[in-house]
């Protein structure tokens, strides 16, 4: 398979996760990366794949709507619920027409695994609405 290089600018924490990992089997530096991302993404594809069936549309527009601009780090992922239950006094469950109380406690029953692909999935979306690819809310998860 042809491979494309890039160059890429790692913090130290990731390279010494990324050392720990590497062996002869993966090979070098780059195959060990190749690894992780390819479980990462499959981990993703399979989180979205089990979220569809919890997640109406329009709770997944109020997601969008609440994540805007919103920059979602590695320890944050876990307090999504809160964003949620931020954004009740603002009218975002009313617009969307969602109980924003039970999407949070939906949100706060989740694994980070779970809540990690719901915000991959809103992250993508937003990406796609620059290009002018916005699918519809009910079909971010797939």
């Amino acid at each position: 398979m042809p491979v494309t290089k890039q160059s890429v600018s790692l913090m130290p924490e990731i390279v010494a996760q990324i050392e720990q990992r590497q062996d002869a089997a993966r090979g070098n530096f780059s195959g060990t990366i190749n690894e992780s991302l390819s479980r990462y993404f499959e981990m993703l594809r399979r989180e979205r794949a089990a979220l569809r069936i919890q997640f109406s549309g329009p709770e997944l527009a109020l997601l969008c709507d609440v994540l805007n601009g919103s920059l979602m780090q590695s320890y944050s992922i876990p307090l999504l619920y809160a964003e949620v239950e931020d954004s009740v006094p603002d009218g975002y469950a009313e617009k969307w027409q969602v109980d924003g109380p039970a999407l949070a406690a939906k949100l706060r029953s989740l694994s980070y695994g779970q809540t990690a692909a719901l915000v991959d999935a809103v992250e993508r979306w937003w990406s796609g609405s620059y290009s002018g690819e916005r699918p519809p809310f009910d079909e971010i998860l797939r």
